[in-house]
């Protein structure tokens, strides 16, 4: 009896079975999830790409700034805010806030063209 009752059955599809195999495990899941985020930031970089080149810009990224050529890393460079102009007075509570912003620009440093690395 137990073989015709498995006769009778529809026979599970590949993708089926797969996706069950999947939702089973959850290394699996996180696996997908990693690959799916970058499959998104490779669609949005695409993107971006056609956008400047339609819209016949220069991106951003690729933009020239000679006086920012070979920056080393943010961690080797001063880590408090660039001195004030002369004559400037500035408040001491926007130091912290100033050394954060020079920390962030560029944190791996710039190429011979002055673009973020």
């Amino acid at each position: 009896m137990h073989d015709t009752e498995q006769s009778l059955e529809q026979p599970a599809s590949l993708w089926r079975d797969a996706w069950r195999r999947l939702r089973g495990r959850r290394l699996a899941r996180w696996s997908l999830a990693v690959v799916m985020g970058y499959a998104a930031l490779a669609v949005y970089g695409e993107a971006v790409y056609r956008f400047y080149r339609w819209r016949d810009l220069t991106p951003p990224y690729q933009a020239v700034a000679l006086e920012r050529a070979y920056l080393p890393p943010s961690v080797c460079r001063r880590p408090w805010a660039p001195p004030p102009a002369p004559g400037e007075v500035r408040p001491l509570w926007r130091a912290p806030l100033l050394a954060a912003r020079h920390l962030l620009r560029h944190p791996l440093g710039t190429d011979n063209l002055g673009r973020d690395v």
